[in-house]
């Protein structure tokens, strides 16, 4: 956009330029044209040279105010320029943040994939040890009924006496 703006800033001083040299070349013209109709007429020298100074002074006028013009349209130009420049500062630095944020990104997503690795690992730990428990429990259980079936469902051939824990009668 600045670019295009440059180019028409561009086309414009070179159409001021062609214009400010065909309007002195018109007015020479006209002022060599004016100058052989009045040396044929025999105009007086003073009439002559009044309106050879008010040409001049048109003509120089004129020529002060495309100059005004273009070094006008110079400084809009450097101002573009620098705005550009500025602007074109502001794309790098951003485009370096974006991509640091995109390496960023990229070793969370890494760390990320990690940690659900780890999850389901200890996912199924979980329910491992789970199913583990449910086992001891079971074979504790079942320890604890057969010692309990032993010692009140055996035959007194089997039970077993101890002496000093007993009192006698």
């Amino acid at each position: 956009m600045l670019l295009k703006e440059l180019e028409g800033y561009k086309k414009q001083l070179a159409s001021l330029q062609s214009s400010l040299r065909r309007a002195n070349l018109v007015s020479q013209f006209s002022m060599e044209k004016k100058e052989k109709e009045q040396l044929l007429d025999g105009g007086s020298d003073v009439g002559i040279r009044k309106r050879l100074q008010t040409n001049k002074e048109s003509l120089t006028s004129s020529a002060s105010n495309i100059t005004e013009n273009l070094i006008n349209l110079r400084r809009m130009m450097v101002s573009r320029v620098e705005q550009s420049e500025q602007a074109m500062g502001t794309l790098v630095t951003s485009s370096r943040q974006v991509g640091e944020t995109f390496d960023e990104f990229r070793s969370m997503s890494g760390h990320i994939q990690n940690s659900r690795k780890l999850l389901t690992k200890y996912g199924r730990r979980e329910c491992t040890d789970k199913l583990l428990i449910f086992l001891a429990l079971v074979f504790f259980f079942a320890s604890v009924l057969y010692i309990i079936k032993k010692r009140l469902f055996s035959s007194s051939d089997n039970d077993v006496h101890y002496p000093d824990l007993v009192p006698s009668a």
